[in-house]
Parts: structure tokens; sequence; C-alpha cells
């Protein structure tokens, strides 16, 4: 179980990076797999690691980190509420209208079993990463019922392996004119409400089924614990280096995986 529990916490440290930590786990698995290196911890997990509801699970460390590291943004919010209502109704109005779009989107790649080739997903990463060296840097612009439904749809896209969707999401806030503290706040934001309820709904399948003691136990709350002041930092980091207008830096790693992926597909 020790290998379980690694590549737990390395998944749940790359949430706080755009470079798609569901496509870094796929890609360990058909490298195992092709080369006949995966552990017995990996080979008894492994089913469920990968499934959505394994996913989900890994993702939820991701809740209560994302809201630490805005908590001033937040609580300000909650502060100021008497005086600052209509701005909270319209960012719970907004964060609705993307993830509606998302969720709209990801029912119809369920229905219709589209996707794309990881590679395929990780050049796409890099692409957009990359993209960011040509964008403007603006210092505000207001976020909208237009701008929303974008980022809902590039989210409900993102979903795609490979595809990391703090990227697409952040990229695309920037190139819609907002500046990069909002582009990532509004990221995690629209994301927030989509974990949290997957979240949910993964312990209540799991709950009472042999991977319970599997997976919700002591020792990976323990993991989950120690990874998520790991992801905290990490979240330090990406957002120096989006302060810094340095995303490119990811660009440049994105093209590991993919050449990696296209050694080993």
């Amino acid at each position: 179980m020790l290998f379980f529990y690694v590549i737990a916490a390395v998944q749940i440290v790359l949430e706080s990076f755009p470079v798609s930590s569901s496509g870094h786990l796929a890609l360990l698995k058909i490298f195992a797999c092709n080369y006949d290196v995966m552990p017995h911890s990996w080979r008894a997990c492994s089913d469920f690691f990968l499934t959505e509801h394994g996913e989900y699970l890994l993702h939820l460390p991701t809740i209560f980190v994302s809201a630490w590291f805005f908590r001033t943004r937040w609580l300000w919010l909650v502060h100021t509420l008497p005086r600052c209502w209509r701005i909270i109704i319209k960012i719970v109005l907004l964060t609705c209208c993307a993830d509606v779009v998302t969720s709209i989107l990801y029912g119809i790649r369920i229905v219709t079993g589209f996707t794309l080739p990881l590679g395929c997903g990780f050049l796409i990463t890099a692409l957009l990463l990359a993209s960011l060296v040509w964008c403007p840097r603006y210092v505000y612009t207001s976020w909208n019922v237009r701008k929303a439904l974008i980022l809902g749809f590039v989210q409900g896209i993102a979903l795609m392996p490979g595809i990391s969707r703090l990227a697409a999401t952040y990229v695309s806030g920037r190139w819609l004119g907002l500046a990069e503290h909002k582009a990532l706040e509004i990221s995690f934001l629209i994301q927030w409400p989509l974990l949290v309820a997957a979240c949910i709904r993964s312990i209540y399948c799991v709950h009472g089924t042999g991977y319970n003691t599997q997976f919700l136990n002591p020792v990976m709350a323990l993991v989950m614990l120690v990874a998520s002041v790991g992801a905290v930092y990490g979240l330090h980091v990406t957002a120096y280096l989006s302060s810094h207008n340095r995303w490119w830096y990811f660009a440049c790693y994105m093209s590991i995986p993919s050449i990696v992926w296209f050694m080993v597909r």
C-alpha cells in the first residue's frame, strides 16, 4: 500500500499546478502496465484508483486547500455581508452559470463517449500555457455573464484526458481580460462547487464497499493532510509565477509528459 499512498500524495500536490494531475496518473498507469513494473500494491488499488470515484476522492483535499488559500477573500466577503451582499449574489450566479455549462458538456461527453488521446491533452495544455507569453497584462476587468459562460465551456472541454482544467480556465480568463490574481481566483471558484458535489457523491458510493477500508482509513487521512500542506505551498508557487507572468515555465515542463506518452503508448 505504500506505493498507493505515495502516488496519492503526489496527485494531491499536483492539483495546485496547471499540469493535469489526473493525466500524470493515467500516464503512470500506462508506463507501469507496458513495462511490467507495477507493484502488487498498485495492482490491488489501481482499478479503483483511476475510476471516477477514486479520482474525485483524491480531489477532496483540494476543496480545503483552495478554501484555505483564498480565505482572506471569502472571509472579507462574509464580514462585509451587509454591505457586499450584491457582490456575493453576483459571484454565486456567475459561478452557477459557468458550472451549468460545464455540467452540460460533461454529460454530452459521457453520453457520446468522445475523448482525446492523453498525449494530445498534454500538448494542448502546453500550448495554452505558452500562449501567456503574448497575453497582455491587464490591471482589472470585471467578471460578467459572457465570461462566465465562456469559462464554463472551457472548463467542460478541459475534462478531457491530459488537459489541465486549471491551465485552461486560467489562460482563458487572462485572454478575456482578467488580471492574473482574478483569473486564478475565478478558476478555483468555478471548480469548487463541482468538486464538493462530486466528492460527496463518491463518499456515498464508496461507503460500505470493499474500498471503504482501503481508501477511507486513518493512514490515508494522514497522507492527505501532509499532502495538503504541500499543496498549499504549491499554490503559493503557482500564484507567484502567475503574478510574474511566468506560467510558461509549466509549458516547458509539459513537453516532458507529452514525449513520455508518445514513447510508451
